[in-house]
């Protein structure tokens, strides 16, 4: 984890200053201060958790600089405020001799635990209005200060500070008042949460065994394991101790106890439960002159199911049985699934069922060896394979007019071959043939010549179809090239209703810690949104309905002047993003009665129309070398992905499904083009494209994904999905092909955005109630408030992009 410094300043009751300095988490370096009074300096070297102090005057500066392993310099600052105002000269004219408040403040404080790690401090004023704040900290029990700040209490109000860890106490004190010092003892409240385990629960049954003279005693465990082993004892008719032992069960488990002897009644006992004692009358056990016709037990198993179930089925093909027997399955590593007793009239059957991933089950029984059977679950019959399912994609790969198509099986082996015919733009037929590709197999079909438009057509039950458009296929001449890399301003734009309505913010540092600041970029009392970063972070332009219609506005990034006006329509003009060279802004326009696509070049004003299809153009997204962009367009009756050749015009369709594939958005590092597959059922998942090779690879299966973001340097991707009913964020990393569930709240988090560096995410989580902005490690753990207002905070932006969840989908 990155390192990570905090700076606080405390009055102290002399009007002097204390200067706290701690290391929140991770590692840091070239760590140093400076104090401007008394002027003083020094390192900064500490562990995570750990703090120092330094004292100062009250109204002196502290400065702290320091290095972590993604940021070169990270800058603290704070000033104390903690001189009083100085009095009125004095005059002649006397004052009385009694100056005291005439109801002066009178606060208590009482602490409290609740849930094991948490800390609660009620503070109530019992007497008159505060006329000036009072400063508190709270520390835990080695003293480190987990809580600071200042409370002004009006008469008969209060206020309650909740801390929570793993310190065996809580101390709240105050300067201004040692009266106030509360201590809450967590241990207790610690104890008190401690639940109460689940109990064993024993049963026992007595029969006569099969030998004559014999009593078997059945002790099985239905519930946990015993925490401690029971004494038993088994009494004859006469009182006298037939045998004696101890028993230790685990869940499911049993134990057999066998005693002899000519005694007419035999009875088990124990002392650690006085409900688990049961007798056998040995005088109905069958004598060794008449032993009656015996049981005769059979049993087989076989698996139930390919995912690793199995059942037993146990048949009496004889008599009567005379004595329960006791069984256990076991798995291939041999831990008992399983485990009970069997007691079974002539002719009877019983069926045991198990469910798991074992290889094989093994059933047994301590009575009869012989009925020890395996059930091998590899023996089950597979699922039937699924139907074959291709997908195509046609793409030009001359300036002659050649093309190539990508068929591809994503579905089951072809057990017949489909034919295909490609034809040309009069519908001539210009080469087919057959294909048949097992399940996972490609096959690329190339055709050369003069042609501008070719259509592949294939005899499967979708009618699956790709284009390829041949106008002009040379490597084009950029007119603007791409702006020169620069820093990331580690600032998060976001969406509030702190105003009562819709506005677009900006936010330096973390909301209520020292030296957060807060900019309103948008600055109207109109509906402003789906702000888009130059990469330079010089402006940011955003969507408003200011003037009626929605139009294009930009602004500097510190807000410091009115928005200016960028399209003048009275059409609506929305999702605008900014190019790499931070001065041509693409967006969608549906002054012509649906939407295409246009750019505008924000220092000239000229508008230049993209796209003119009759169908709807949305969501463009540049590539990184501003030479290209993708987009969604629904020509074909559904929703496809394009590219479109920014200085030729060319358009080349990169998707062609009966699902639609949607909010395509290209990697920083040009070579994948991420989006989302709706089906007809509504499921959507998230999948990646290889630029070059038209590669496609299905990220997630829960049918749950959107909201696709790229990080930095285009390695990593985080979406959220609402898989099991809860609407969390993940990440994936195509470096190690490994997801992360970054966020676990039962709540709703949604709409992430990656950071500069790429080390964390910021998101909209409503576990405060209202929405605000949190942040947490890309691959998961603790998540941290970045805004902390009452008000709306949501669809975050953290760095210069076109995210999709920050532009509120």
């Amino acid at each position: 984890m990155d390192g990570q410094l905090d700076l606080k300043v405390f009055c102290n009751t002399d009007q002097t200053a204390t200067f706290l300095i701690t290391n929140i988490s991770g590692s840091v370096s070239d760590g140093n201060y400076t104090l401007s009074d008394p002027a003083q300096s020094g390192p900064v070297d500490l562990l995570p958790g750990k703090s120092i102090t330094v004292p100062g005057a009250g109204n002196a500066t502290m400065t702290v600089t320091y290095r972590t392993s993604f940021l070169s310099s990270v800058t603290l600052s704070v000033t104390g405020s903690c001189l009083r105002r100085p009095t009125a000269t004095p005059t002649d004219t006397a004052l009385p001799t009694n100056t005291a408040q005439p109801n002066p403040p009178a606060l208590s404080a009482q602490g409290s635990c609740s849930g094991g790690n948490t800390a609660a401090f009620v503070v109530t004023n019992n007497g008159g209005n505060m006329t000036a704040p009072y400063s508190y900290t709270v520390a835990d029990s080695s003293g480190n200060v987990v809580d600071s700040g200042n409370i002004n209490l009006p008469q008969g109000q209060s206020v309650t500070i909740t801390v929570s860890g793993a310190s065996a106490s809580y101390t709240l004190s105050s300067p201004n008042d040692a009266s106030l010092t509360t201590v809450v003892d967590m241990t207790a409240c610690a104890a008190a949460e401690t639940p109460t385990p689940t109990p064993a629960n024993l049963s026992v049954t007595g029969s006569c065994a099969a030998n004559v003279g014999q009593v078997e005693f059945v002790v099985v465990n239905n519930g946990a394991a015993m925490s401690a082993p029971y004494s038993y004892v088994i009494l004859d008719a006469n009182g006298a101790l037939a045998a004696s032992g101890t028993i230790n069960l685990g869940p499911n488990q049993s134990q057999t106890i066998t005693v002899s002897g000519s005694s007419t009644s035999y009875t088990f006992a124990t002392p650690n439960d006085s409900a688990l004692t049961t007798t056998v009358d040995t005088t109905a056990c069958a004598t060794g002159s008449n032993p009656g016709t015996p049981a005769n037990l059979s049993v087989a198993g076989a698996c139930a199911s390919s995912s690793g179930g199995a059942a037993f089925v146990v048949t009496n093909n004889g008599a009567d049985m005379t004595v329960p027997y006791p069984y256990t399955i076991k798995d291939a590593n041999g831990n008992v699934v399983q485990a009970g007793i069997i007691s079974l009239l002539a002719g009877q059957s019983v069926s045991l069922t198990v469910t798991g991933s074992s290889a094989s089950y093994t059933f047994s029984t301590p009575n009869d060896s012989a009925l020890t059977t395996v059930a091998d679950t590899t023996a089950c019959a597979p699922p039937p394979p699924p139907p074959p399912s291709l997908s195509a994609n046609g793409v030009c790969v001359s300036n002659s007019g050649g093309a190539e198509f990508v068929i591809v099986n994503n579905g089951g082996d072809m057990t017949a071959p489909y034919s295909f015919v490609i034809t040309d733009s009069s519908g001539a037929t210009i080469q087919s043939g057959d294909i048949q590709l097992k399940a996972g197999e490609s096959r690329t079909i190339t055709v050369t010549g003069p042609y501008q438009v070719l259509t592949l057509t294939l005899s499967d039950a979708t009618g699956t179809s790709a284009r390829a458009v041949m106008a002009d296929c040379v490597e084009p001449i950029r007119s603007v090239a791409p702006a020169e890399p620069q820093v990331c301003i580690q600032c998060l734009v976001f969406h509030t209703f702190r105003d009562n309505n819709l506005e677009v913010y900006r936010l330096d540092g973390i909301e209520g810690q020292p030296g957060y600041k807060l900019y309103n970029l948008s600055k109207d009392e109109s509906v402003d949104s789906r702000p888009s970063r130059a990469p330079n972070d010089s402006w940011v332009v955003f969507q408003s309905d200011r003037d009626g219609n929605v139009e294009l506005y930009y602004t500097d990034l510190l807000g410091s002047g009115e928005a200016v006006r960028l399209t003048k329509t009275e059409s609506n003009n929305t999702n605008p993003m900014y190019g790499p060279d931070a001065r041509t802004i693409v967006y969608q326009s549906d002054r012509n009665g649906r939407f295409d696509i246009f750019a505008i070049d924000q220092q000239t004003g000229e508008e230049t129309q993209l796209t003119s299809h009759p169908a709807d153009d949305v969501n463009p997204f540049f590539s990184p070398d501003i030479e290209k962009l993708v987009y969604q367009s629904n020509r074909n009756n559904n929703w496809d992905v394009y590219v479109l050749d920014t200085e030729t015009g060319t358009e080349q369709r990169l998707t062609d499904s009966p699902d639609d594939e949607i909010f395509p958005a290209w990697s920083p590092n040009g070579i994948l083009i991420a989006y989302i597959v709706v089906d007809a059922n509504g499921a959507s998942d998230l999948y990646v494209m290889n630029v070059d090779t038209r590669q496609v690879k299905r990220v997630t299966t829960d049918g749950k994904t959107i909201n696709a973001v790229w990080s930095p340097e285009g390695d990593r991707i985080a979406y959220q999905s609402e898989r099991g009913g809860n609407l969390d964020i993940y990440s994936y990393d195509f470096r190690a092909n490994k997801e992360y569930r970054v966020t676990d709240y039962d709540g709703l988090d949604s709409g992430p955005t990656w950071d500069c560096g790429g080390t964390n995410l910021a998101f909209t989580s409503d576990r405060d109630g209202a929405p605000n902005i949190l942040q947490a490690f890309w691959q998961g753990g603790p998540a941290g408030n970045m805004t902390i207002d009452p008000a709306t905070d949501k669809w975050s932006q953290w760095r210069p992009s076109n995210d999709v969840s920050s532009v509120g989908n």
